[in-house]
């Protein structure tokens, strides 16, 4: 007798000891469950906020390659106008060279050499309590390209993006270069932004 009710003590010991080690993994189970929903939210709020980071970075970055294609660019202009003054002030060593040497290249030669992959650039910055931007603006006028890297920092986030503009457009803006007589003329605008990538940190 005396056996039976040591083993039922021994069997209802297991049972509880069953019930509680089942009612403390059930515990665990639940805090992994909450856990892996407090991580999922701030996941999902994290991925909310790269979204709308990236989503204000691709429309300062787009807004100011169309507006360099487009010629609306104040910076590009500024370039244009840069470019074209250096371009007479050429012109006006060459005429100098004309009258001292007998055998001078033309014209049209000389200018190529000279400004053919000469780049100019612009940097501007600039931003509000959540963003931070910096753009920078590489020009080739004579070569008809541009290239803008565009680096926005919201929040912990910092997102760089790139652009490049080709000016062909033939129907836009054109301006003619000096010691032409109006012939030989570049487009000021392009056909649209040429293409846009992501760019390493």
């Amino acid at each position: 007798m005396k056996r039976n009710e040591t083993a039922d003590e021994g069997c209802r010991g297991s049972a509880v000891l069953y019930a509680v080690f089942l009612a403390s993994l059930l515990a665990v189970i639940r805090l992994g469950y909450m856990a892996a929903g407090i991580g999922s939210k701030r996941e999902l709020a994290g991925q909310m906020r790269w979204g709308q980071a990236q989503a204000a970075a691709r429309s300062l970055h787009q807004s100011f390659c169309r507006a360099v294609s487009e010629g609306s660019s104040e910076a590009m202009n500024q370039i244009w106008d840069c470019f074209m003054r250096d371009c007479s002030e050429l012109l006006n060593a060459y005429e100098e060279m004309e009258e001292e040497e007998s055998e001078t290249e033309d014209w049209e030669t000389f200018l190529r050499e000279e400004m053919e992959g000469r780049e100019y650039t612009s940097v501007g910055e600039g931003g509000n309590g959540k963003m931070k931007a910096r753009i920078l603006l590489e020009a080739f006028p004579f070569d008809g390209r541009a290239y803008v890297h565009t680096q926005v920092e919201w929040e912990a986030f910092t997102i760089c993006l790139g652009g490049e503009i080709h000016f062909d457009n033939e129907r836009g803006r054109m301006r003619a270069l000096p010691g032409f007589s109006g012939k030989e003329k570049i487009c000021l605008t392009g056909d649209g932004v040429y293409r846009y990538w992501e760019e390493g940190r």
